[in-house]
């Protein structure tokens, strides 16, 4: 008897671990995305930080707001995520297998792991985008602002000049602050 209902509910097990080596493979590809993205949009950013801090503000000050600003997308998107996935349950309440569609664990761990994620890749840049010398930032905003600076151009250029003399430091206090934050 026993043989016969695990023939029966086999399909239903295959589905099931499917379901969730596919679901867990989605959850750490969304995971390395949002880092991804959270991280680059914070790296963006880090000349205004440099400005900013330029003109007085404190580092926690700046770290608070971009953590801020950061955490609220990351809300965001658990909130539009979570709705689609709360109604989207129909769909694949056929292929569930000994769990409800409205499982409370998965709806809570899910938005969980990714906003520490997001907390994660949004703190550690932060972070790093505070410890940028006002004073170079402020010197690669003058020069943007001036056009007397592109950065392909003189870059690749100071590179190509220290490649023929042979010194591998950068020669221009620019240079160097841009090769530091880069």
């Amino acid at each position: 008897m026993e043989e016969i209902e695990a023939a029966n509910i086999a399909r239903q097990r295959l589905n099931m671990l499917l379901l969730t080596v596919f679901g867990s493979a989605g959850l750490l590809m969304a995971a390395i995305g949002v880092y991804g993205v959270m991280s680059y949009s914070v790296q963006q950013r880090t000349q205004e930080l440099g400005v900013r801090m330029a003109l007085g503000a404190q580092a926690s000050n700046l770290r608070n707001m971009v953590m801020r600003q950061g955490m609220t997308l990351t809300l965001i998107g658990v909130l539009i995520g979570g709705g689609g996935a709360f109604w989207l349950t129909h769909l694949l309440a056929g292929f569930l297998f000994g769990v409800k569609p409205l499982d409370p664990v998965s709806f809570i761990a899910t938005p969980l792991v990714l906003s520490v994620v997001a907390l994660f890749s949004i703190w550690m840049p932060a972070i790093r985008a505070t410890r940028v010398d006002p004073m170079a930032a402020l010197r690669i905003e003058w020069a943007f602002s001036n056009n007397m600076w592109t950065p392909d151009e003189s870059y690749c250029a100071e590179r190509d000049s220290r490649s023929i003399t042979g010194n591998p430091e950068p020669t221009s206090k620019l240079t160097k602050s841009i090769t530091r934050l880069a």
